[in-house]
């Protein structure tokens, strides 16, 4: 039994030294991984031991715990220096977390994971009509998908062996996993979840029919549905940090003869133009872009000044994952918001851009004086468009002025004018703090309902946010501000973009509105060398009344379980306003 026990030992010890002359290692000869924490503590000791040999790959074995969140961030070192590769073998699936940064020593391009293929044939040529590529994936899908969403054709109540009636039985199979609204037209529940038990056909009203046991009542027209999705590869990408990121990208470098297509797509199809509600069948390429109304938003639960840090709640923490380092952070308190007065909003001609001379200009550089217009005797057009074009009349003018968006040096200087009215109160003091039209039609409510299954309903109001960068007080007693706008290059733009043309002021139509200035500031990350297990709070920005400052957050890294929580927050104090001190 002893010398039983010494072999398999001594085998065990063969099979490590194996695995680790070729560069791959096993989690668990590294120590204990029965639980999360001893799990973590391995993988981090296993890591660093790895990187110290000119790092391999780390098998995670299938007895390692489920619970466990594994990321890979060892390779710290961007100039070619040794990295590691994790397999996670956990419940019998390939996971492979590849190296952060993926720079290999010796070559100009950088990923974690390269796949190269050379045919490079000396003396024969590959067989005739050959297709070969580098990398095939195959996906067969025989059974037991669906593709199934029609209104029921009938009331049906609740029980046993129940017919439910749909308008086609096409799609529908016996063993089919349904779903059966509880309102008409509507995704609203109560739902019934059911297998599909019997198919039939009703001679007497014409309608087929499935049979299944339910829980619930259900009215004519309710949603009957389940869609799969079974493709061969899905690319995610979500990103918090500024970068200028291609997807996919395609670099085909063709200087034989022969067909060439860098993106080829061939659909073979039997279906209709459309199969259900929402199918549709014979579709090329698919592109949709959805605005992300739900943002970040959360309470402050304590603040500590001398690290530069704000603590928020769990309990009142919305989309976490969805911090990044750029956007600004905005104070929501109301009680700390400017609102006094009203505001206008004067348009530019063309958001593209004029060439202006300056002898029509106030000394602004930007504003067009409707008096020196008309007394311009240059030989030049004194307004042309980037085209070279005369502009022969502005619309938009107020009172003299007109706002159009200047290009010069290169630059389009967005144009348009913000007027504050007399009573808004506005000091220099709002330079820095961020600036919001709060009429209902200039932002997104929660009557406006969302995007269906692609953006849900918003649950408060969502605002357009423009930092202010520049404050005049006008001679007749109003304010004017300028704000942060990008058109190639950032620049102090006039106006913002509204949603409603109405809205903009001009000679005989003045549009007051509401709006908001508040308190933020701009995130920044840090590194943080914290493991996930020592990470136990939510941290984040949101300000209390009785705490004025403009501390802000951004998170170090992705949360590990997308919104379960995020990391010690911190920035700097870039905009010295003294009220916010």
């Amino acid at each position: 039994m002893f010398l039983r026990l010494a072999f398999l030992l001594l085998l065990a010890g063969l099979l490590s030294a194996a695995l680790a002359a070729t560069g791959e290692y096993l989690l668990s000869d590294f120590g204990d991984i029965a639980t999360p924490a001893a799990a973590e503590a391995t993988y981090r000791k296993a890591g660093a031991d790895i990187i110290g040999k000119g790092g391999g790959l780390l098998i995670i074995p299938p007895s390692a715990p489920i619970a466990w969140t594994v990321v890979n961030e060892f390779q710290q070192d961007t100039k070619g220096g040794p990295a590691l590769t994790v397999l996670d073998l956990r419940n019998g699936y390939q996971h492979l977390l590849l190296p952060s940064a993926g720079k290999v020593a010796g070559t100009s391009a950088w990923a974690s994971q390269r796949v190269t293929r050379t045919i490079n044939q000396h003396e024969l040529s590959l067989p005739f009509q050959t297709v070969t590529y580098a990398q095939e994936f195959r996906n067969l899908v025989p059974h037991g998908a669906s593709s199934y969403m029609q209104y029921s054709s009938e009331a049906v109540e609740a029980g046993e062996n129940r017919r439910v009636y749909v308008p086609t039985i096409r799609g529908v199979y016996v063993g089919q996993f349904i779903n059966i609204t509880g309102t008409a037209r509507s995704y609203n529940q109560p739902y019934d979840q059911v297998y599909i038990k019997q198919l039939g056909w009703d001679s007497e009203k014409n309608l087929p029919y499935f049979v299944v046991d339910l829980k619930h009542p259900h009215p004519k027209n309710c949603i009957v549905y389940n869609k799969h999705v079974t493709g061969i590869m899905r690319l995610s990408n979500e990103t918090m940090a500024n970068n200028q990121t291609m997807d996919f990208q395609v670099t085909k470098k063709q200087y034989a003869q022969g067909d060439n297509f860098v993106v080829s797509a061939t659909l073979f199809n039997q279906g209709d133009v459309f199969s259900g509600l929402g199918d549709e069948v014979a579709c090329l390429y698919n592109a949709e872009t959805i605005y992300d109304a739900q943002s970040f938003h959360s309470v402050v639960e304590a603040k500590d000044p001398a690290k530069d840090e704000l603590t928020f709640t769990v309990a009142g923490t919305e989309q976490p994952q969805k911090l990044a380092s750029c956007r600004p952070l905005i104070n929501m308190n109301k009680e700390k918001w400017i609102t006094a007065g009203s505001v206008l909003v004067v348009a530019p001609e063309d958001w593209a851009g004029f060439f202006v001379a300056p002898e029509v200009l106030d000394p602004d550089g930007l504003t067009v004086n409707m008096a020196k217009l008309a007394a311009y005797k240059g030989e030049k057009p004194p307004i042309t468009t980037w085209r070279g074009l005369a502009v022969k009349t502005l619309e938009n003018v107020y009172q003299g002025k007109a706002y159009p968006s200047v290009l010069r040096d290169g630059i389009n200087y967005l144009g348009g004018r913000i007027i504050g009215s007399r009573d808004c109160g506005w000091t220099k003091d709002v330079v820095g703090r961020f600036f919001a039209i709060a009429d209902a039609s200039e932002c997104i409510t929660p009557q406006d309902g969302g995007a269906g299954y692609a953006t849900p309903d918003p649950k408060r109001f969502v605002y357009r946010w423009y930092m202010i960068r520049d404050f005049t007080e006008l001679p007749d007693g109003r304010k004017a501000i300028r704000v942060e706008r990008i058109r190639w290059a950032a620049v102090n733009a006039g106006a913002p973009l509204l949603f409603d043309h109405a809205n903009y002021t001009r000679d005989g139509h003045e549009r007051p509105m509401n709006y908001i200035i508040a308190i933020t500031s701009r995130p920044r990350t840090r590194a943080s060398s914290k493991s996930p297990s020592a990470r136990t709070k939510v941290r984040g920005m949101t300000l209390k009344k009785a705490t004025p400052s403009n501390w802000a957050w951004a998170p170090t890294r992705q949360t590990r379980r997308g919104c379960a929580c995020a990391s010690i927050i911190r920035c700097p104090q870039p905009w010295k306003t003294p009220a916010w001190r």
